[in-house]
C-alpha cells in the first residue's frame, strides 16, 4: 500500500450510500466560524464575606450597578448568595465588539494601578466576562497589555461561556420554511 504524500493538498469528496442519488438531495452550506463571540459583557466583581460595598465604592469612586452586604436579605437575583457582593457592569451583551475592547472600556473607568488596588487585593476582584455564542467555534484574544492591566490590579479573569444555538445566518432557531 502506498503511503499518502504529507505535502499533498487534502482530497475532499462527498460520499453517498449505494446507489448514489439521481436527483439533488438538498443544499450544502459550509461556513467557518472562528471570530469573536457574538455578544460579550464585562463587569468588575467583588464577592465574599469580607466585601463591604460602601468601602469598595469609596475606594473606587464609582457607584456599583448592584451591591449586597453579607447577612443582608437577598433579592431573587441573589437568592443563593449569602456573602457580600459589589458589581460594576460595563455594557450588557454588546454585539460587534471584542472581549478585549469591553475589558479596556471598563478598566478606563477605574483608578489606575496603585494603592487603591493594593487595598482591594484581599477581596479577590474579578473581571467577569460573559461570552455568548450563537454557533460553535468562537475565539477571543487577550493581548499582553490587557492581561497586564488585569494583573496590575490583582484581578482574576473569569470567562463564563454561553452557547445559545441558532441559525448562523439569522440567529434564530426557527425553520425559515415554517
Amino acid at each position: 500500500m502506498e503511503k499518502p504524500d504529507p505535502d499533498a493538498p487534502p482530497e475532499w469528496r462527498l460520499e453517498f450510500p449505494e446507489p448514489a442519488p439521481t436527483e439533488p438531495v438538498g443544499e450544502l452550506q459550509l461556513w467557518a466560524s472562528c471570530s469573536e463571540p457574538d455578544q460579550v459583557s464585562v463587569s468588575l466583581l467583588f464577592e465574599g464575606e469580607a466585601v463591604d460595598p460602601d468601602a469598595v465604592t469609596r475606594l473606587l469612586g464609582l457607584v456599583p450597578t448592584v451591591q449586597k452586604r453579607t447577612g443582608e436579605r437577598s433579592t431573587l437575583l441573589f437568592a443563593g448568595l449569602e456573602t457580600g457582593f459589589w458589581r460594576l457592569m460595563g455594557a450588557q451583551r454588546v454585539s460587534g465588539s471584542s472581549v478585549e475592547a469591553e475589558i479596556l472600556g471598563l478598566l478606563a473607568r477605574l483608578p489606575p494601578p496603585g494603592p487603591v488596588w493594593e487595598e482591594l487585593r484581599p477581596l479577590g476582584g474579578q473581571l467577569f466576562c460573559g461570552l455568548f455564542l450563537e454557533v460553535w467555534n468562537r475565539e477571543c484574544h487577550l493581548s499582553p497589555a490587557v492581561l497586564s492591566a488585569a494583573l496590575e490590579r490583582h484581578l482574576m479573569l473569569r470567562l463564563d461561556i454561553y452557547y445559545e444555538p441558532g441559525n448562523p445566518l439569522t440567529g434564530s432557531d426557527e425553520d425559515e420554511d415554517e
